[in-house]
């Protein structure tokens, strides 16, 4: 038996495998290891200067109003499914139950809070709302008119200028007022 088949043969690729193991467990494995730091988002929100991305609910409010009024909801409908990320100035939260009823028969009512928020402009405001599961503990402590900058996907752009974003955006950064 030569020394290349012992090597390739099932007990010698065995042997093979422990040395290295074992060599990798004495020096690669307790070599230091450079973790990324994890940053808040207020660190973040610190380290650089955001934009609204565009369009913003200005410009998205300003084409449905110079589109004809027919072809109004076709413009709204445009903006269905679009990612965002805007500032806007938190004005109110309620309360809301979506209630469903099981297979078994019974009611099952799950609580969420809608966000009304406002894009500051002239005259009117436009109003930009979201739903949300849980309330971090942070937007418990809001004024009106605190600053958020949110980023979500457009669900609906109703009429009376309320841009609806689809459930549980991304909350960047709360600035209380």
């Amino acid at each position: 038996m030569t020394w290349y088949t012992w090597v390739f043969d099932g007990l010698g690729s065995t042997v093979l495998v422990g040395i290295c193991v074992a060599l990798y467990r004495k020096y690669v494995s307790k070599a230091p290891v450079n973790k990324p730091i994890l940053a808040t988002a207020q660190q973040i929100a610190h380290s650089f200067e955001r934009a609204s991305t565009e369009p913003t609910p200005i410009q998205i409010d300003r084409e449905i109003r110079a589109a004809l009024p027919f072809d109004r909801e076709h413009v709204r409908e445009r903006y269905r499914g679009l990612n965002v990320t805007w500032k806007v100035h938190f004005a109110s939260v309620r309360s809301e139950y979506d209630t469903s009823i099981k297979k078994d028969g019974t009611i099952d009512r799950n609580q969420y809070w809608v966000f009304t928020c406002l894009f500051p402009v002239e005259n009117p405001d436009i109003g930009v709302s979201f739903d949300l599961k849980t309330v971090p503990p942070e937007l418990k402590l809001l004024n009106a008119g605190s600053k958020l900058w949110v980023q979500g996907i457009i669900k609906k752009v109703t009429e009376f200028g309320i841009i609806n974003l689809e459930d549980n955006p991304v909350i960047l950064e709360a600035v209380r007022q």
